[in-house]
């Protein structure tokens, strides 16, 4: 029995020694600690103010992004694409021939990345194999919604649960024991000392849609550096809005420009452009494509029927809307589907018409080419790609 009660008693009294010793180790005693604790409050003791730098914290979409990247497409080359808002990266895909067609321009919806699989993906590996230098812009997250202001119901009802006060209230418990003690408020307003605010490079100060307009300028800019002539914005959801605003902006800056949205949708931006108000002055080929079954209701069919009522309104003349329903089960057969669908409408309503132009304006600037007869000529058209 008695060796039974042994080892208990051993263990017993290792587990109440086991707190003692920790005390002990952080007793004040301790040189290492004290030291330690001293070095901290020396700027206190000192009295000098303890001035915190700002906190700059990576973005771990943008490094999970660039991971998702350098893995699945090796040849992508990421450019960082920065403003005084924001930096953020694009996604440049090389063309796959010598002589690149021009360059495209994705915006990606909200809520997605640069290289979301429905779109941005396919559309970027694809059409550089069909000679076009692609860059996704890889979007600001939009600011949240403020909250609305407190109403006068609502001031009233949080003073009668007790959590505030109305000016009233406030009023009648002044005593005149307290108002006597209290100095005479002058007449005239006195301004309010402004309240210390702490900037930090994570406030934005521009409207969020001049900040994509500005980052967006930045990817015309590499695509141009890049020898790229004919520039087409690419705008998927949210990001169709996005793409129809630069589109606007640019298109006295641009010669060749075009313009294909996928699907639009309204942004969740407190303030964003109108789709409706945008598409009636755009003056270079749409293309408005937008997926949906054959036997689609009226609810579905009722955001295109309505742009191309905007369209057939103003006479857009370069305006092409198009129908595009899911054709195979295999994503990577559809990925590579889709890419060829919009490709082929790239060159038939896009470059074409494009090519068109620059070939009158050339022969505008150069003279004619070809004289078929008195007073009749016919400007010699490139060869069909």
């Amino acid at each position: 029995m008695s060796r039974s009660i042994f080892p208990t008693c051993m263990l017993l009294s290792l587990i109440l020694a086991t707190p003692l010793k920790a005390e002990d180790e952080s007793s004040p005693t301790d040189g290492g600690t004290t030291a330690g604790a001293g070095s901290e409050a020396t700027p206190a003791a000192s009295g000098e103010p303890l001035v915190i730098p700002p906190r700059t914290e990576p973005s771990p979409d943008l490094s999970r992004l660039q991971e998702l990247v350098k893995g699945n497409s090796p040849e992508t080359e990421i450019i960082w694409l920065e403003s005084s808002e924001d930096r953020t990266i694009g996604l440049y895909h090389p063309q796959s021939i010598p002589e690149a067609l021009g360059g495209i321009i994705i915006f990606p919806s909200e809520g997605t990345h640069a290289d979301w699989p429905d779109y941005a993906h396919p559309l970027r590996l694809h059409l550089s194999d069909h000679g076009w230098q692609t860059l996704s812009v890889q979007l600001p997250t939009p600011p949240s919604l403020q909250p609305p202001k407190r109403t006068l119901p609502v001031l009233q009802l949080l003073s009668e649960n007790g959590t505030g006060e109305t000016e009233g209230e406030a009023t009648e418990e002044t005593t005149p024991e307290t108002a006597s003690e209290t100095p005479p408020i002058a007449t005239e307003s006195v301004p309010e000392p402004p309240s210390p605010t702490v900037e930090t490079d994570q406030t934005p100060t521009r409207p969020y849609a001049e900040r994509i307009q500005l980052l967006a300028g930045n990817a015309l800019q590499a695509l141009t550096q890049r020898g790229a002539e004919r520039i087409i914005v690419i705008g998927v959801g949210s990001g169709a809005v996005w793409a129809s605003q630069f589109v606007k902006d640019q298109q006295d800056n641009i010669d060749s420009l075009g313009l294909i949205i996928i699907d639009p949708a309204d942004p969740t931006a407190e303030v964003a452009p109108v789709l409706a108000n945008l598409i009636p002055e755009l003056n270079v080929p749409i293309v408005d494509i937008y997926q949906g079954q054959p036997a689609a209701t009226s609810v579905f069919e009722a955001a295109p029927k309505q742009r191309l009522r905007w369209a057939r309104r103003n006479k857009l003349g370069h305006y092409m809307q198009r129908r595009l329903s899911p054709r195979y089960a295999d994503w990577e057969k559809q990925e590579r589907w889709l890419s060829q669908q919009v490709d082929g409408l790239i060159r038939r309503h896009i470059l074409e018409p494009l090519q068109d132009t620059e070939v009158e304006e050339e022969t505008v600037q150069n003279g004619p080419k070809t004289e078929q007869g008195p007073g009749r000529t016919v400007p010699n058209r490139p060869n069909p790609i």
